[in-house]
């Protein structure tokens, strides 16, 4: 979802194939790299960037009738050990609210939304194996669930 060309041609396959797009629920991300700010490489951090803001980005050109960006609750919060992350994330739920202020008049209608950690591969790593290692600090007292 980071490269421009790409995203233009879907964007065009769907056009042409069902004449517009009438919605799109916009969920790129990464979150490699991990630690204080200063041990993050310029590597994980130039990808977790690009794949969130300027995914993001190119994605909200499609024009649609309705866009819903999948943000984080890091862009709410900040993780300490995910400085660059919670960086984009408020990055993220800028340019969508600034996006949602500007294209309203038109009729587009934009939002994001920010889950909070949801139980996925990735997570556990990120937890240690331990998917309780948090419950203390989420409001339902355990960590989300994908459904399917």
């Amino acid at each position: 979802m980071t490269d421009e060309a790409q995203v233009r041609r879907l964007i065009e396959t769907i056009e042409t194939d069902y004449s517009r797009l009438d919605f799109a629920f916009n969920n790129v991300g990464t979150s490699d790299g991990s630690g204080l700010l200063h041990e993050i490489s310029t590597a994980d951090f130039d990808l977790v960037s690009r794949t969130h803001l300027r995914g993001n980005f190119l994605q909200l050109k499609s024009g649609a009738g309705s866009i819903v960006g999948n943000s984080s609750i890091a862009g709410l919060r900040y993780f300490p050990a995910k400085a660059h992350y919670s960086g984009v994330k408020h990055g993220v739920n800028g340019m969508y609210c600034a996006a949602a202020l500007a294209y309203a008049p038109q009729g587009l209608r934009i939002n994001v939304i920010a889950p909070g950690l949801i139980k996925t591969e990735k997570a556990l790593r990120v937890l240690g194996g331990d998917e309780h290692k948090l419950d203390a600090r989420i409001p339902m007292g355990y960590i989300g669930q994908s459904v399917g």
